[in-house]
Order: C-alpha cells, then sequence, then structure tokens
C-alpha cells in the first residue's frame, strides 16, 4: 500500500491495518525465534539470510524486518565470523525473543508431545527438557490468549499442567517416597513447578509446591515416624526451582519445615532458602517469630534469629521478640548472645530497640542479662542521648569491674 492510499483511509481503517502489521510482525517474529531456539549454535545470532527469510528484504521500506529495526526489537550487531560479508542480527535482549517464540505457540504438544505414554514418541521433540525453551514455557503459561474464552485457556493450561506432573518416562526407579519415580519425571515435575507462578490459578498449585519443597528438605513421614531425605542432585534441582515457584505456598511449608525437623542442616537449608525466596515478606517474618517463640530447641532459635537479619532488618516485631529473649532469665547464654548481635544489626537507630534496651538496663537484677543490653545499647545507640546518659550512670555507679 501507497503512502497516498494509506492517507485516503479512516481512522478505524488505520488503527485495524496498525493491529494487523502488529499480528504480521508478531507472529513472523515468533516463527523466526522459534526456528532460532532450535538451533544449537546461533539462536542468540541471526543471519541476515535467515532473517531475511522471515522478514523480507531490508531494502523494502515497508518490510517486516524495518518495522523490527525501527522498533529496535531487532539490531545490526556485526557480521558472520564464516561469512564476513553477511550481516548478523540480534534481539535486544533474549527475553524479546522468547516472548515471539512464546506467542507463536498455540499448542503445548509442540513442547510435549500429548500422546506420550511412558517412552518417547518417535519423531518429536521433548522441549521440555531443553534449556532454552525454559522461560518460553513460562511466557506461554501467562498468556491469555491461547484460547478464545478463558475457561478453554484455563483448561489448556491445567492439561499441560497434569501432563508434566503424570509424566513418565520408564527410564528406571530411583524409589524415593511412595511413588517411584525416574530422572526425567522429576525434570518436569520442576517445570511444573515454576510455571504455576504464571498460572496461579491452577488446581494442583497447592499439591505440586508441597511435593517440591518435600524433595528440597524432606519431611516426616507419620507412617514411620522418621524423616523422609532424597538424594542430593534431587534435592539440589528441587531447591533451585523453590524460590521460582508460588511464593506464598512455597514459604508455609518451608516454616512447617523449620518448625519439625530435628536436623540442623535441613533447618539451616530451609532458613537460607526462605531468606532468598522474600525477603522482607510479612508471613516468612510472622512465620520464623512463631517458630522462635514456640521452639523448645535452642538451636532452632538461635537459626531464625539469625536469619531475621536479612530478611527484614528493623522489623518491629522481630525487636520485640530479641528484646524479650534477652530481656527473660535463662541459663543459655548461646541464644541471648545471638539475639543481641541480631538486635545489634536489626535494630540500628531504631527507637523502640533502644529504649527495650535501656528498660532491661535499669530493671533486671542480673548482671549478665545487664551486660547484653548494654553490649546490644553500644551497637544500635549511637548519638543517642538516653543511651549516652544510661551508660554514664552505669559507669559511675556499678561496682562491676
Amino acid at each position: 500500500m501507497t503512502d497516498e492510499e494509506k492517507d485516503k483511509l479512516t481512522n478505524e481503517q488505520k488503527d485495524k491495518l496498525l493491529d494487523k502489521i502488529k499480528n504480521d510482525l508478531n507472529a513472523t517474529l515468533g516463527k523466526l525465534e522459534k526456528v532460532s531456539l532450535d538451533g544449537e549454535v546461533s539462536r542468540f545470532r541471526l543471519t541476515h539470510r535467515l532473517v531475511r527469510q522471515y522478514l523480507g528484504k531490508r531494502e523494502a521500506k515497508s518490510s517486516l524486518l524495518n518495522r523490527a529495526l525501527k522498533l529496535g526489537w531487532l539490531n545490526e550487531v556485526g557480521v558472520a565470523a564464516e561469512k564476513p560479508r553477511e550481516k548478523v542480527y540480534g534481539f535486544y535482549h533474549a527475553t524479546f525473543q522468547e516472548y515471539f517464540a512464546a506467542l507463536a505457540v498455540e499448542d503445548w504438544d509442540y513442547f510435549l508431545p500429548k500422546d506420550h505414554c511412558d517412552r518417547p514418541v518417535e519423531g518429536k521433540r521433548y522441549r521440555i527438557f531443553e534449556p532454552q525453551w525454559k522461560q518460553v514455557i513460562l511466557l506461554w503459561f501467562g498468556r491469555e490468549d491461547i484460547k478464545a474464552k478463558a475457561e478453554e485457556n484455563e483448561k489448556e493450561k491445567e492439561e499441560f499442567i497434569r501432563a508434566l506432573v503424570e509424566f513418565e518416562d520408564a527410564c528406571g526407579e530411583w524409589n524415593f517416597d511412595k511413588v517411584d519415580r525416574g530422572f526425567y519425571e522429576y525434570q518436569a515435575n520442576f517445570i511444573a513447578a515454576a510455571a504455576i507462578n504464571e498460572f496461579k490459578a491452577c488446581s494442583r498449585a497447592d499439591e505440586i509446591v508441597r511435593q517440591v519443597v518435600r524433595w528440597g528438605f524432606g519431611y516426616f513421614n507419620t507412617e514411620k515416624q522418621e524423616w523422609r531425605t532424597f538424594l542430593d542432585p534431587i534435592k539440589e534441582a528441587a531447591r533451585e526451582v523453590i524460590p521460582q515457584t508460588i511464593r506464598p505456598l512455597a514459604i508455609a511449608v518451608l516454616i512447617e519445615i523449620i518448625r519439625m525437623t530435628k536436623n540442623e542442616d535441613t533447618r539451616r537449608k530451609a532458613v537460607e532458602s526462605l531468606e532468598q525466596i522474600d525477603p522482607g515478606n510479612p508471613k516468612a517474618i510472622a512465620g520464623l517469630l512463631e517458630v522462635i517463640r514456640t521452639t523448645d530447641s535452642k538451636y532452632t532459635q538461635y537459626q531464625v534469629i539469625e536469619s531475621l537479619d536479612k530478611i527484614d532488618p528493623g522489623n518491629p516485631e522481630a525487636i520485640a521478640v530479641l528484646l524479650e529473649i534477652i530481656r527473660r532469665p535463662t541459663k543459655d547464654e548461646l541464644t541471648r548472645s545471638g539475639a543481641t548481635w541480631t538486635l545489634r544489626e536489626i535494630g540500628q537507630g531504631h527507637p523502640e530497640a533502644i529504649a527495650g534496651l535501656l528498660e532491661i538496663i535499669r530493671t533486671t537484677e542480673d548482671e549478665w542479662t545487664r551486660r547484653q543490653a548494654v553490649d546490644g545499647l553500644g551497637g544500635i545507640g549511637q548519638g543517642n542521648p538516653d543511651a549516652i546518659a544510661r551508660l554514664l550512670e552505669i559507669i559511675r555507679t556499678t561496682e562491676d569491674e
């Protein structure tokens, strides 16, 4: 269409034309990116020959290639090493590439053959196990236009999730839990765990998150009254995917593990995972504070106290609990010292922390408690006139050298 012909169009016709051009560009870029992602060498560097095959010649002003370059989605990034005269293009960011590829996939059969039973379907690729396709799969789950109607859209995603969770590979049995699983069966479940973060309405979300967290940290088997754990490769893979799944669900299960496990290494790893998932998350903080208040294990208490510094510095509820631990009589000086150290880290200049320590110094009859409070005050009360006055008073009146 010439410029003169475009000028004669009504605004409505121009809008429809722009929508058509946009859809054509998106669809064509999607086809190009599907081809490039399947390439083993040049998926981030697209040769001019490949680009021209899908987007047309650059010389044509109205070509899709020129439009992509004008929008900045594609950029000329150099020349091919094996053919110095051939231009090479790249996307502004890898996410563009993955996004367009996701738009071009209408049926999840492209990622996982729908007619799979327990062995590979001849002639079909299993892209769910190819790393370069993972982000494309997640972006596909985030789409709202896979099907025309919303209920059909969700049904299609539910079916894909079910196929991932129930995937069978006939590659041997690892015997880790009640359901024997093969290596690729675990991998398919990990993809599902990440995917539901883009499809939070999934009916099996809670089940999937709970299972993955269990694989990462173990769980208490009520039938055998023992803590079940898994081999390192599965544990490591599960822990890597936990921050990628639905965070509130993962936080709830992690707190449950922190509260129940007697294995100190498992607890430490669970706390570390909680720190990585969402620092400052109110539910995570509330759960940890509850663990501190209720646990009978001084080691659990100490580890959780220490983690508060990383999760939410300055949290008033955390400060109140730490002050309570410092104040109460106990023979467990390790926990109280840990509380003091953590308070120094998270309560810098915090009025409530300073006031609480001053109150302890004034009222306690236990010299070790007072010493801990003074130590904490020295760490958080720099420049505070009340803190300085109280410390000077202690220096004047104490008989403890």
